[in-house]
């Protein structure tokens, strides 16, 4: 006898208060005819639903009843029409990264979740005001915490797609429990010349990978970027013939630059990173430079277009 699977449907939750949509979570899973179980090895990762599914990647947690409520992993992939980033695809919810991206969303469902979270930690990339205590955001990626024990930020991902080295959030309003996770990131230094992209992270091709270029973070200040040009190299470097190129080939640490106004500034090398966005209402990831569902505010800061790019030919 074929087996058969039914999903039963636990809950389905409707946000009165905002008249937003409601979001669907999956609950128990069973079989019929004598198939493998979902929650067991069927080529399926069922973590919104089952407890310690083998088809999940290592270290994703496993359903928790007191969870902020989030979609179901059962939606395929699809191309979609966005209003920042035209048409794109975005992946399976039951996909590796789909399954990596509901579990980063439930661990950090808000700004004020990652500003608390202890292992690992994470602080604000972009802080602002003169005392560097507010929370800038940057139009295509809403505010940004880095991995990491402040002021230092780790300078590698693990190579886990469960734990990103970036998280992005919507600022929307002041209570900052509001400010719900929009999308995540991976980074690694990029400090030697000719360095190709990483390949510790296999779902993710050589083309997809940007470069974060060298530059500094205007903190204490509006915590906006500006890029790094030739005359912030020490002159010892550009003596030996370091220059900041357009193609990205040539490695550049922090070390190599020039402290601008304050020696407490955030300045910082060259970075690899790739950023993964959360389609609204799914989860459903989507690789892409900024957020194509533009989820920022009029008055959020300007990046400048030198601030992420591709490589060219080395």
């Amino acid at each position: 006898m074929r087996a058969t699977y039914f999903l039963l449907l636990v809950s389905l939750l409707v946000s009165a208060e905002s008249g937003s949509g409601g979001l669907l979570r999956l609950g128990a899973l069973d079989s019929v005819g004598g198939g493998p179980p979902p929650c067991g090895a069927d080529g399926k990762c069922n973590v919104g639903a089952c407890a310690n599914d083998p088809d999940c990647p290592a270290g994703l947690k496993d359903a928790d009843p007191g969870d902020a409520p989030l979609p179901a992993l059962a939606l395929p992939g699809a191309s979609v029409t966005t209003p920042c980033g035209g048409r794109l695809t975005v992946l399976a919810g039951d996909s590796t990264l789909g399954a990596a991206a509901l579990d980063v969303a439930r661990r950090y469902p808000h700004f004020n979740a990652a500003q608390k979270a202890k292992d690992p930690e994470y602080f604000d990339a972009h802080p602002s005001g003169a005392l560097a205590t507010g929370h800038a955001e940057l139009k295509g990626f809403g505010v940004t915490t880095i991995q990491g024990k402040w002021p230092k930020a780790v300078d590698n991902a693990s190579g886990s797609l469960d734990d990103p080295t970036l998280l992005f959030f919507e600022k929307s309003g002041r209570k900052q429990d509001n400010w719900e996770i929009i999308g995540f990131g991976y980074t690694y230094e990029f400090d030697r010349d000719g360095e190709r992209p990483p390949t510790a992270i296999g779902e993710f091709s050589a083309g997809q990978w940007l470069i974060h270029e060298a530059g500094y973070h205007r903190s204490p200040g509006d915590g906006g970027f500006t890029c790094a040009d030739d005359h912030d190299l020490k002159k010892s470097v550009y003596k030996d013939g370091m220059r900041i190129d357009a193609l990205g080939c040539n490695g550049i640490d922090k070390k190599d630059l020039k402290t601008r106004e304050f020696k407490a500034d955030k300045k910082h090398g060259r970075f690899w990173t790739i950023h993964v966005w959360l389609e609204p209402d799914t989860h459903r990831p989507v690789i892409a430079e900024t957020d194509p569902w533009c989820r920022q505010g009029k008055d959020a800061l300007k990046v400048p277009q030198c601030a992420f790019f591709k490589q060219g030919v080395c």
